[in-house]
Formats: structure tokens, C-alpha cells, sequence
């Protein structure tokens, strides 16, 4: 628009200029010579007077001074006619594009700017992340590497040369020479065969088992979202009939036996704001949530996602209109094992959830603690202030709330801190492992020898509630599964501070601070009801 009426008075100035020329040349001519046209105006007299009248009226005549000054004024009138109508012409295309550029400059303040709606192709992410894992895997089975017949060669080689030695060492060298023989012909099937890949076997494994690296990944946005929508559409639709907190009771006084009750933040040190300096921790502020019940039951195996089929407390006034990211309710829902697994052998043989196997037929069931937590109403009116005034504790919630599904690394960030509080009671017996543990927080991550540690944390969310479950059977060290079940009979006489936060690791994720905790009094895992009868 603004072009059009630039252009539009760019021609209206040049007829202006064009018209303005042709006046101008028309008063230099007449006030170049005006006895000429004195001269012209009295011949013209001159001639009617001697022709005959036309009519009998006679008019009076002007004399030629007076004839000479109105031609004169006349000029004069029409030059300031023409400068007036030249500068009407070339100040109104002028005025106009001042009118346009205005108008064109509110209409940019009041038109909203159109958002851009962006599209994720969640099908060709997961597609794009299963590719990617079969082409990792078949570059670890490119590499090479002793196939099953030459380790067990190897490994019977080296057993028999040190039992060559032992021999040797004794004295009795009659009897060597079998044994020489054996580890020679174990090194040279180590030496024919030699290290390979295992090229054959390389198709049938992306085919066959292609499966199983997707199971043990952390799964991306596009399958998250699936999932939930899957699990909705499953969902069953029958009302929800069982009421959380019925197993355990809150305490009516201090102490009290199979009871739960309110403890405080300040019960736990955590690391202070200057901890990666002088290492110096200090006691947590107020914790995010508060504990409103607690369950101990008997299961055979873990059952995640408990809260789905809990009949949840109704919504109170301070927890209407929080954020999407972050849940009214939490729960604690951890898994231990009747059976210990092996010391050597790996990890556990529970089986997944919604299966049944030989394995867990035969095992003793195991127990499953379940605690439940609401937001503090001070949260409530924190979130709604701006986020820097956040304290760091609560930032770092609401990243872990938003990300650990699908960042290992911050899923393993999760922390546990467990406090006997009556430790100095004589007839405990706890083990050395639980003295030297007590009151110091436990990374919720695999252990690893090179890179960091990933989260074991399995996540079950909705827009109600957020449930951090644990296996402790798979993700606990086999000792620590033997030492918490030698504690058996030791738990009816434990008082036990439970707390649980999000680990601070850079400088403005600090101090630390507790998103929620919970004391247990003296439970007793004999009178545990069963899951199913519940």
C-alpha cells in the first residue's frame, strides 16, 4: 500500500509541475507585452464603433488606463490561483502517505502475530530410534570376540595350568603329563578358532530379539504418549474400590505400632549451598508435600501404578489450578522380596507385572510399601509467585517432573534417605550395614563403572498423581537384599524416618531440600494383608 501511493504521488507531482508550467508560461506572456493587448482590445473597439449598431442602448466606454490596470490585476489573480493550486497538488499526495503510514503502523499493533502450530512425527521418532538401536547392535556383534566353545577352552586351559603349578609346587610330577596334554589341546582350540564375529548369528538376532533392547530402554515422548493412551483405552471400567491408607493407621501417639506419622524436614541433613566447596551439609527446609496415609501389603510381585486403582482424597481449595507439570499427590510404592536373590548369579527372578511364572510360584511373597503424600497448601502459593523466587529445591521438582521419563541420567538424580530413629535401642541387633547407611541418602541409580549413573526409577504418572516404584530385588545390590531381610524380625521394634528429594548437583541447584518424608512405627511384616485379599 505504501508503495502504490508513493508511486500514485509521484505522478500526481509531476502533472502538478506539468499544469504549474504551462501557467506560469502563460503569466510571462502576458506580462510581457501588455500594450499588446491594450493595443488588441482598442482595434477590436475601434472596428464596432464604425459598424452599425445592433441595437439603439448605448454603453459607456473605459478608458485605457482603466483597461490597462484590470489586465494587470487579472494576471495577478491568476498566478496566486496557480501557486495555490500547485501547492494543493504537491502537499496532498504528501498528506495522504502520511495517512497510510499511520494507519499501516496501528494495524501491525493491533494484528496478532499467528502462532505457528508445530507438528511431531512421534511414528518416524520412534521408527528413526529403532533403527538406531538395531544398527548399534549390530555393530556390537561385528566386533570380535572368542565365540562359546574357545572361552570355555581358554578358561579350562588356564585352570589346568594352575593346577600344573600346584603340582608342581608339591613335589609329584609323575602325574603332569595328562594334565599338560589337556591345556594343550584346550590352547589349541583357542588358536584354530581364534576370535571372530558372529556373522551368522547377526541376522537371526536383529529378527528374533530385536525386541529386547526397546524393552530396556528409556522410552521416548511418542511412546510415553501411546502408552497412557493405550493404557486408558484398557483401562477398566469399573469403579475403584479400593480406599488407600487402610492397612496402616496414623499414629495417636508417639511410637505407636503399625502406625504411621508426621515427621519433620529438619530430622534430615542435606547438602548446603556451598557443599561442593567445604562439603558441609545442614538440616532441610519445609518439604514440598505432606503424607496423608500409608499401606503394607503381601505380593508375589511388584504392581506399579497402584494409585490407577485407588480411590483418591478429593481436591481441596489450595490444590485447584496448579500447573500442568506438577501432581497434587505423590506416592512411594517399593517392592521388597520374600526370598533373597543369589549372591553370585546376577539379579532377581521376579517376574513383570501382570504375569505369573514357575519362578514366583515357588518364592515366598514379598512385601510392598506404598506411602502417599498431597501439596503442602506454602507449595500451593510458592508456585504461583514468580519461578526465581522458587526455592532451588522445588525448581529441580519441577525439571525431574517434566524430564525423568525419558532422561536416564536425571532419573537416576532421584535420591532415598532412610533414619532408624530409635538406632542407640539395645536390643535392636541391626547389622553393621544399616549403622554405617543410616541417615545418608542413596542414589535411586544402577551402578556403573565408566559414564554416569542411570535412574532405575520406574515412573507411573497421570494428571492426578506421580508414583516413583522401586524393585528392590533387581535394583538393589544382592547384599543389600540380604542384609534388609535378615532385618525381619528386626522391624516390629524399628522407628523409621523415610524422606525423599531430588539431588543437587551444580551450584544453583543448591541447598537441598526434601520433596517429601514420612515416619513408620515399628511394622510388623507377619501381619501384612495380602494384595489380592485387599
Amino acid at each position: 500500500a505504501l508503495s502504490n501511493a508513493w508511486r500514485d504521488s509521484l505522478n500526481t507531482m509531476a502533472s502538478a509541475a506539468t499544469s504549474t508550467s504551462a501557467v506560469v508560461e502563460g503569466m510571462f506572456k502576458a506580462g510581457e507585452s501588455p500594450d499588446l493587448i491594450i493595443e488588441q482590445k482598442e482595434s477590436r473597439t475601434n472596428d464596432k464603433k464604425n459598424s452599425p449598431p445592433k441595437n439603439n442602448s448605448t454603453t459607456p466606454k473605459k478608458s485605457t488606463t482603466e483597461k490597462s490596470t484590470t489586465t494587470r490585476s487579472g494576471v495577478n489573480e491568476v498566478a496566486r490561483a496557480a501557486g495555490r493550486a500547485t501547492i494543493n497538488l504537491l502537499t496532498q499526495p504528501l498528506t495522504q502517505l502520511q495517512q497510510l503510514s499511520a494507519t499501516a503502523k496501528s494495524n501491525e499493533k493491533k494484528k496478532p502475530i499467528p502462532k505457528k502450530e508445530v507438528q511431531v512425527d512421534w511414528l518416524g521418532m520412534n521408527k528413526k530410534a529403532e533403527e538406531f538401536c538395531i544398527d548399534h547392535d549390530r555393530k556390537e556383534l561385528l566386533k570380535l570376540h572368542l565365540n562359546m566353545e574357545a572361552r570355555i577352552a581358554w578358561t579350562l586351559g588356564w585352570l589346568l595350568i594352575h593346577a600344573i603349578v600346584l603340582w608342581y609346587l608339591l613335589g609329584d610330577r609323575a602325574n603332569m603329563w595328562p594334565l599338560l596334554l589337556t591345556a594343550a589341546v584346550c590352547f589349541f582350540i583357542v588358536s584354530f578358532r581364534g576370535p571372530e564375529a558372529d556373522l551368522q548369528g547377526i541376522e537371526y538376532y536383529i529378527q528374533q530379539h530385536r525386541n529386547i533392547r526397546t524393552k530396556n530402554q528409556v522410552p521416548t515422548l511418542g511412546m510415553i504418549r501411546q502408552m497412557k493412551l493405550q493404557k486408558k483405552a484398557n483401562q477398566d471400567q469399573r469403579p475403584k474400590l479400593h480406599v488407600l491408607g487402610t492397612t496402616l493407621k496414623r499414629s495417636t501417639f508417639s511410637g505407636e505400632p503399625m502406625t504411621w506419622e508426621i515427621t519433620q524436614a529438619s530430622n534430615f541433613n542435606l547438602r548446603g549451598p556451598n557443599y561442593l566447596k567445604d562439603r558441609k551439609k545442614q538440616p532441610s527446609p519445609e518439604a514440598l508435600y505432606e503424607p496423608f496415609g500409608a499401606d503394607l501389603l503381601r505380593a508375589a510381585q511388584p504392581f506399579f501404578d497402584l494409585p490407577r486403582y485407588l480411590v483418591l482424597p478429593e481436591i481441596l481449595q489450595h490444590e485447584r489450578n496448579l500447573p500442568s507439570w506438577l501432581p497434587r499427590i505423590i506416592v512411594q510404592n517399593m517392592w521388597f522380596p520374600g526370598t533373597p536373590p543369589p549372591l553370585l548369579g546376577g539379579g532377581g527372578s521376579s517376574t513383570p507385572q501382570g504375569t505369573t511364572g514357575t519362578a514366583s510360584l515357588h518364592k515366598e511373597k514379598g512385601y510392598m510399601v506404598a506411602c502417599y503424600w498431597r501439596i503442602t497448601p506454602d507449595t500451593a502459593q510458592t508456585i504461583a509467585k514468580d519461578e526465581a523466587s522458587w526455592p532451588p529445591h522445588l525448581r529441580l521438582w519441577k525439571r525431574y517432573a517434566q524430564q525423568a521419563e525419558t532422561a536416564p541420567v536425571l532419573n537416576g538424580c532421584f535420591k532415598g534417605v532412610a533414619s532408624v530413629h530409635n538406632l542407640h535401642d539395645r536390643d535392636l541387633g541391626l547389622p553393621r550395614l544399616v549403622k554405617q547407611y543410616n541417615a545418608k541418602p542413596v542414589l535411586m541409580a544402577a551402578s556403573a563403572l565408566v559414564g554416569e549413573r542411570q535412574g532405575v526409577v520406574k515412573i507411573s504418572r497421570d494428571d492426578d498423581y506421580f508414583e516413583f516404584g522401586f524393585n528392590v530385588e533387581t535394583d538393589f545390590a544382592a547384599m543389600s537384599n540380604h542384609a534388609l531381610l535378615s532385618m525381619k524380625d528386626t522391624f516390629p521394634k524399628l522407628v523409621l524416618d523415610l524422606g525423599w528429594l531430588v539431588e543437587g548437583r551444580h551450584s544453583q541447584d543448591l541447598p537441598e531440600g526434601l520433596l517429601a518424608c514420612l515416619r513408620v512405627n515399628k511394622l510388623n511384616l507377619a501381619l501384612a494383608p495380602d494384595l489380592e485379599d485387599w
